[in-house]
């Protein structure tokens, strides 16, 4: 089973990667010149944003399955704001950094960058009842990021047994935090370094290559554009299949498991789907909304990965989200909770340990 959900959240990640179009190279495809033009303009107008508010939702589903919960949805739901810093620096603050130096930009971009997200994540009755007579249909996290301090509402997560003594709103300061774990953390040298290797661009440019985008009717003074992946074409690039496998390998699991991956996949083309709906607005190029939705067939990837499939055969995995904005740079102002206590890494170490000491 850790087979199966290591590669389904690395295909999941890999369809997420495919969906971003702001990165250094555009993705264009076959589109015509005028627009490949858009797509060009819009990932400029959006890296250039320093700020921007947006509401989302996430829904995953797992139909098929044996047992009494043969089918499983999960919604999450939110909205979130964020000021005083470029997301594209941000990105790109760890490249070329040993530990120590980029520990020290995050604290940086971190103390420049203020934010707020609010998410609820609405739970199945099925699965509800499985954690307790007394689960909440509902779990609501509420967080906020101002100057430096992030912040957390306890009071939006009492429904889950937390001590008393968590109430209200609470601050962590982050850049003192990662100014103390900067030390423990400087022997691990080069971030290149990592267990899991890094994707290149040349990487990330051949899994471009099962992808196609289409042009679609405009939406009210917007570009809609829709792209979708050609599973076979992407599983039997050579570039892609090294650059995957080479990410397994690295959590352990075999060349000959990876192989038999794609080449179930190669096979079967359906039993992997992936499209994206992107609308940009033709005066601003700013994205409005960009959503996407993604199947996979268990089934087949059970099979592939030698776990037992018995009552199996049948079961999917889906997902989709999608991300509206409402407001680019003028948003509001993001202000830390009145009266939060607000502690440090090592108190906050000191507090839990209290907690979680017997009591006389």
């Amino acid at each position: 089973m850790r087979k199966l959900l290591l590669v389904v959240l690395m295909l999941c990640l890999s369809g997420l990667l495919l969906a971003d179009n702001h990165s250094e190279t555009v993705f264009c495809g076959d589109l015509a010149a005028e627009d490949c033009d858009i797509l060009v303009a819009s990932s400029e107008a959006m890296a250039g944003l320093t700020g921007a508010s947006a509401e989302f939702m996430l829904n995953l589903n797992v139909a098929g399955m044996p047992g009494e919960m043969s089918e499983l949805a999960l919604d999450v739901t939110g909205s979130g704001t964020y000021s005083g810093v470029d997301m594209m620096a941000m990105g790109a603050m760890a490249q070329d950094m040993d530990m120590m130096s980029a520990m020290t930009a995050a604290g940086e971009a971190i103390a420049a960058f203020n934010g707020e997200l609010t998410l609820t994540l609405s739970l199945p009755a099925e699965l509800a009842g499985a954690m307790g007579p007394d689960a909440p249909e509902s779990i609501t996290l509420d967080l906020r990021l101002v100057e430096g301090v992030g912040y957390i509402n306890f009071d939006t997560l009492s429904g889950l047994g937390l001590p008393a003594e968590l109430s209200g709103w609470g601050g962590l300061d982050l850049v003192s935090s990662l100014q103390q774990l900067a030390p423990m953390l400087g022997d691990m040298g080069d971030m290149g370094g990592m267990d899991t290797p890094e994707m290149s661009e040349e990487d990330m440019m051949a899994m471009t290559e099962g992808m196609t985008i289409t042009r679609m009717e405009d939406e009210d003074g917007a570009a809609v554009f829709m792209s979708t992946l050609d599973a076979a074409a992407l599983f039997s690039n050579p570039t892609v299949r090294d650059a995957f496998l080479s990410q397994l390998e690295a959590q352990g699991m075999t060349g000959t498991d990876g192989e038999a991956i794609f080449d179930a996949f190669a096979e079967n083309p359906d039993a992997f789907t992936f499209n994206m709906f992107t609308v940009i607005d033709l005066e601003t190029f700013y994205v409005r909304t960009s959503s996407f939705e993604m199947s996979m067939d268990l089934g087949t990837l059970m099979a592939a990965t030698g776990e037992e499939t018995e009552g199996m055969e049948n079961a999917t995995f889906a997902m989709m989200g999608q991300l509206s904005y409402v407001a680019y740079n003028d948003v509001p102002t993001i202000e830390a909770p009145e009266g939060a206590p607000v502690v440090t890494l090592n108190e906050l170490f000191m507090a839990l340990s209290s907690m979680s000491a017997p009591q006389p």
